[in-house]
């Protein structure tokens, strides 16, 4: 019997230390920023320090929601070393403080500021003219301060000059016929505030490589994500894909991510491709720079990873699991960690989880490639609240087929959303809404700092031809966390398609390899982004207009059922 008091006691003593945690970091309303000063474009901030906090996250977002500057500290103290920012411009400085449990706080009240010193306008062109005078544009006041104007030809300093109208013009005399590089600086004082870089008779666009896939890489017959770096400065990115087998020219297309999904519908199997990005400025095409890459598509299909019925993050003692392929193959698991490619049994039945348990499992199937290993580390506990973060389409641009009533993505998706918001309410699940006027930056970060179990974008599609329809789901690669929910999703809403029968509408669930923000972990811990059929095909639009509360329905309650919720 005092064996059992001390035991209770000791629990109660550990509850009442962890709430004593938790309260101190969550409630007290006393994280605000102490102080804020700035020098040139230095800013140093100074905020209350959070009780139990390990670390603090400093974002700037600019007027259109887009960060401009993420760091992060374990002081609470820090300094931003922006590299430019535009005069007349306001922004907006957050900080997030984490700690060794995840939880999060946000400083009450963000530092909002606006940039008042001079900047070199956005619409200087950064190619000089060889033949004529090169005028600077400059926004701003100068009536306050001594401003001073450095010039320097390739980082050497050619002319400093005291600086007190809008636009300065550097004759003819001085660049032509050079093949150089001039910078442009505003300083104050000694400090530089703003920075232009301008370039005559040499290209202003940086180097250009492909980095994924690699020459020689051979591919899995799969959509293939091709992702580049360097290009800076270009006004347009073009792409071209060629059947180095055919010689023929299968896509040729202006971009503006530097990463892209390359469909698989655009490859024969055992087939050689080229890949070729061209990033140019304006119509100069002799200052062009490019990289490709030569691969290879597979002969054969890999198959689809196995995915499971049950959030393996966390799940109630007892339950069963299935173990599922998309491709219906045989799948083989172990569930003492090791690689079931060898020591795999088959999959006949549910498994039962009462405890901790990894699951490893491999599809198979004669003719095809196997799928990766899948690793499942199935958590037991209980877990009694859930969040959701919904984040319906703001694509107010993008207009369905009018005459089934479809008016635009932005208004139909939200409609939609509201059917899946009410459904999971019903169930106790706490759940968030984007903010249409805000941009995915933002979205991305209220989701992070909310800490919900799942971020879930909806959206409908189209294609450029307005001739594909279908359902597809997106989330960032095959071995993401999110595999097996956006597979339940996916299968669920094909049961309700009324093209459930036909191969072609069964788009599946495809990897963003990081083109994605709303499904990026590095954004978000668990997304997914559902298009849920093309409103610019008649009959994909009707669907939609007609079944929004069964879709809605059907989508919360995969996710009630996946989390153990219903």
């Amino acid at each position: 019997m005092k064996k059992s008091i001390i035991f209770i006691c000791s629990i109660i003593f550990i509850f009442i230390a962890v709430t004593v945690l938790v309260l101190n970091f969550t409630i007290k309303d006393n994280f605000k920023f102490t102080n804020v000063t700035n020098i040139g474009l230095n800013y140093y901030l100074y905020f209350n320090k959070v009780k139990n906090a390990s670390r603090y996250e400093i974002v700037t977002y600019d007027k259109d929601s887009n960060i401009i500057k993420k760091i992060e500290t374990d002081t609470n103290s820090a300094t931003l070393e922006f590299d430019s920012l535009n005069h007349d411009e306001e922004y907006e400085i957050n900080v997030i403080a984490y700690n060794d449990n995840g939880l999060k706080k946000k400083i009450k009240e963000p530092y909002k500021f606006i940039w008042n010193e001079p900047t070199f306008s956005q619409d200087n062109d950064c190619l000089m003219d060889n033949e004529d005078d090169y005028i600077v544009i400059i926004d701003g006041h100068f009536d306050k301060k001594d401003y001073i104007l450095n010039i320097k030809e390739n980082d050497k300093l050619i002319k400093s000059e005291k600086l007190n109208k809008n636009t300065y013009t550097l004759k003819n005399n001085i660049f032509k016929d050079k093949h150089a590089k001039y910078t442009f600086e505003i300083v104050d004082n000694s400090l530089v505030i703003s920075t232009l870089n301008i370039y005559n008779l040499i290209s202003p666009i940086t180097d250009i490589k492909i980095t994924s896939p690699s020459t020689g890489d051979m591919m899995d017959f799969n959509d293939v994500a091709l992702s580049f770096t360097g290009g800076d400065n270009a006004t347009n990115y073009l792409l071209e894909l060629y059947n180095n087998t055919t010689k023929k020219l299968v896509r040729r297309k202006e971009i503006s991510d530097k990463t892209v999904i390359l469909s698989s519908n655009l490859f024969d199997k055992s087939s050689s491709y080229k890949v070729k990005i061209t990033a140019s400025y304006l119509d100069f095409i002799d200052y062009s720079k490019t990289s490709e890459v030569d691969f290879t598509i597979n002969s054969k299909e890999t198959l689809k990873p196995v995915y499971v019925n049950k959030n393996f993050k966390s799940i109630k003692k007892g339950t069963k699991v299935k173990l599922l392929s998309p491709d219906n193959a045989k799948i083989y698991y172990t569930l003492d960690g090791s690689d079931p490619t060898t020591n795999g049994l088959e999959y006949k039945d549910e498994l039962t989880i009462n405890q901790d348990t990894t699951i490893k499992a491999i599809a198979k199937e004669d003719k095809k490639n196997d799928s990766i290993v899948s690793t499942f580390n199935f958590k037991v506990k209980n877990q009694d609240k859930f969040k959701v973060y919904l984040s319906p389409s703001n694509q107010n641009a993008n207009l369905g087929v009018s005459s089934v009533g479809y008016t635009n993505e932005m208004k139909e998706m939200n409609d939609l959303t509201n059917y899946i918001e009410k459904r999971l309410k019903e169930y106790g699940v706490t759940t968030y809404r984007n903010d249409s006027s805000m941009g995915i930056n933002r979205w991305t970060a209220d989701s992070t700092y909310l800490g919900v179990d799942l971020h879930l974008a909806i959206h409908s599609n189209a294609s450029e031809d307005h001739g594909a329809y279908g359902v597809e789901t997106w989330i960032n690669s095959d071995t993401s966390d999110t595999h097996s929910l956006a597979e339940l999703i996916q299968s669920n809403l094909m049961n309700i398609y009324y093209k459930k029968d036909d191969n072609l509408a069964n788009r599946g669930v495809k990897y963003a390899k990081g083109s994605l923000g709303e499904v990026n972990p590095l954004l978000v811990p668990f997304g997914i982004l559902i298009e849920v059929a093309h409103h610019d095909y008649e009959s994909d639009a009707l669907w939609i207009m007609e079944n929004k509360e069964l879709i809605g329905n059907t989508i919360a309650d995969t996710i009630l059922e996946y989390f153990q919720i219903k």
